[in-house]
């Protein structure tokens, strides 16, 4: 029913989520090997990468949370045609989940 455009619906929230992302992994990479003596050792690169996925991981779960429940609920409505869809947008899932979660 949907044209060749139809498969690039729902594409911006994924890549403005992973544009933020990217940021945050490469910004708090970058940061810390600034401030350390020998930013070429393994060691300090090491260091370096688990901080920076650590710091990520406030982005990337909350992000992923909505994106799952997004699919889930047309999935189930696609089963069933009785029911009907939770969530408007990706932004209305993420106020719901904040706001009873």
């Amino acid at each position: 029913e949907e044209s060749v455009l139809g498969l690039f619906k729902g594409l911006g929230p994924p890549m403005g989520g992973l544009a933020l992302i990217n940021a945050v992994v490469f910004g708090v990479y970058a940061n810390i090997l600034r401030n350390v003596d020998d930013s070429g050792s393994v060691v300090n690169q090491f260091y370096a990468g688990g901080v920076a996925g650590f710091a990520q991981s406030f982005i990337a779960s909350p992000m992923e949370l909505v994106k799952l429940r997004m699919q889930l609920q047309c999935a189930g409505a696609a089963r069933d045609e009785t029911s009907r869809k939770v969530y408007r947008n990706a932004f209305d899932c993420f106020r719901r989940i904040w706001a009873t979660e």
